[in-house]
């Protein structure tokens, strides 16, 4: 157990330190009361037209056909999650442009099961005052606690970028366009991609 543990740190730092070279794409977004959820139904999988994976599921399809990982991750009884799965996920354009440039991953912050990747065990972690929460979850967080967060992940699973908080779909196109197109690597900042960026999502009034 002991051996375990150092394992999952060490691997934790090495994603941390190779986190932090990237930069956040929420700089100025708006973060919404997560806890507005005591009147909403539990979660479901999207009734949209994505495609969603498990972790498991993403790491070895990118192996095949390597794609790049978008990672939406939730709770149960989060209220924004909700709506983002309404909103974003299910818009039509979204919906679309996921499917045929992601491989799109939906993972609860508080699931129980282990998962296996990167050649390591994440587990989930008990607690005596909550829920409890997925290493994994936190892994791919950073740290954060926040939801909805989503997490992109390169063709290799190596981590690009974390935007914490509810994304509406002008939000969502702009951020995996961004991604996807390559301009990260091109060395542009998220802040001129967004001058310059014109959606096409059509949004109903």
């Amino acid at each position: 157990m002991k051996q375990r543990s150092l394992g999952i740190m060490a691997f934790l730092t090495l994603v941390l330190l190779m986190s932090f070279t990237f930069p956040s794409l929420n700089d100025g977004q708006k973060t919404p009361n997560l806890q507005d959820s005591s009147k909403a139904q539990s979660r479901t999988e999207s009734k949209g037209v994505v495609k969603w994976y498990t972790l498991e599921e993403a790491s070895k399809l990118v192996q095949s056909n390597p794609k790049k990982v978008l990672v939406d991750i939730y709770t149960d009884w989060c209220g924004w999650c909700k709506r983002m799965d309404k909103d974003t996920f299910q818009h039509p354009q979204i919906a679309k442009y996921l499917n045929e440039n992601f491989y799109p991953v939906k993972l609860n912050a508080e699931q129980k099961g282990d998962i296996n990747i990167y050649g390591t065990t994440f587990s989930h972690v008990p607690s005596s005052k909550g829920r409890g929460y997925h290493e994994a979850a936190v892994m791919l967080m950073k740290g954060q606690s926040g939801y909805p967060t989503v997490v992109f992940l390169n063709e290799k699973l190596q981590p690009i970028t974390v935007a914490p908080g509810y994304q509406d779909p002008i939000d969502m196109d702009q951020m995996m366009r961004f991604i996807n197109e390559g301009h990260l690597e091109e060395g542009i900042s998220f802040n001129i991609f967004k001058r310059n960026f014109r959606s096409r999502i059509k949004m109903d009034k």
